[in-house]
């Protein structure tokens, strides 16, 4: 499997401005870490956040895990992988993702949805997003299933009707803020735990869904699924290893999806 380290994250940075044309699709995230702001558009943090597992624990839970991930999850329900073509929507593909793959975890069986469905927040541009306004915008607004229109349309005047109702029926509404001071423990957690988890990396200019870990000798390294088509690394998968591993614009695990319209 393609592995990204530090030693050919140039190469990295250079095909993703190359496949969107220099733009930066990822931006720091708006609200603070506990705030109430962040409260609000349903990230979790404090109290409820998830407890995060011993570091000496991690190796043999990651063994423990094997064929278990939310990564195998997707393999076994035959999840295509998505292409955002050139779209700097990276930002909405990786949630897309997020919240495809949950109702899979939640017994709710797999729809394809519209990750232009979002782009309501940044105008109906090709442009780029926080991972915590387009969380915000998917809580309240939703997204709609693929089939009312086709991939990369942002003309919504030609979809088909009845798309904005749809979405209503698709709404993340909890997720787990991961972007505390322990970030990286609570990120291995809560994939150890079975969720998926939403990242930014300011370095890569990108934004992904993790769905696994690995262990390459003795390194916890990340197992992520990118938005750039199946021909990428080995259908879409590829491993994260060292320093560029750490999320760094946003870091956050779908608690639950609700469907119906949030209070």
């Amino acid at each position: 499997m393609l592995i990204i380290s530090d030693d050919n994250a140039q190469m990295v940075i250079d095909e993703s401005l190359a496949r969107t044309g220099g733009m930066v699709s990822v931006e720091p995230r708006r609200t603070t870490y506990g705030s109430s702001e962040a409260q609000q558009i349903g990230l979790i943090a404090g109290e409820e956040q998830i407890k995060p597992y011993p570091e000496s624990e991690w190796p043999d839970r990651i063994k423990a895990m094997a064929g278990r991930f939310i990564g195998d999850v997707m393999v076994a329900n035959k999840v295509k992988c998505k292409d955002q073509n050139g779209l700097g929507f990276c930002w909405t593909y990786s949630l897309t993702s997020c919240v495809e793959v949950i109702r899979l975890q939640q017994g709710q069986g797999y729809v394809e949805l519209n990750p232009e469905s979002l782009g309501g927040d940044v105008g109906w541009r090709n442009a780029g997003n926080s991972l915590d306004s387009a969380i915000a915008y998917a809580r309240t607004h939703g997204i709609c299933e693929r089939r009312f229109s086709p991939p990369h349309n942002l003309k919504t005047g030609t979809w088909q009707k009845g798309w904005e109702e749809n979405a209503l029926g698709y709404k993340p509404a909890e997720w787990f803020d991961l972007d505390g001071k322990e970030r990286w423990p609570m990120t291995v957690t809560a994939l150890l735990s079975g969720y998926p988890v939403y990242v930014g990396y300011d370095w890569w200019r990108h934004a992904l869904i993790v769905v696994g870990l690995t262990l390459v000798g003795s390194e916890v390294c990340l197992v992520l699924r990118n938005s750039w088509g199946s021909n990428y690394g080995d259908d879409g998968y590829f491993v994260l290893k060292g320093n560029k591993k750490y999320p760094s614009y946003g870091c956050f695990a779908p608690r639950s999806v609700t469907w119906n319209i949030v209070a």
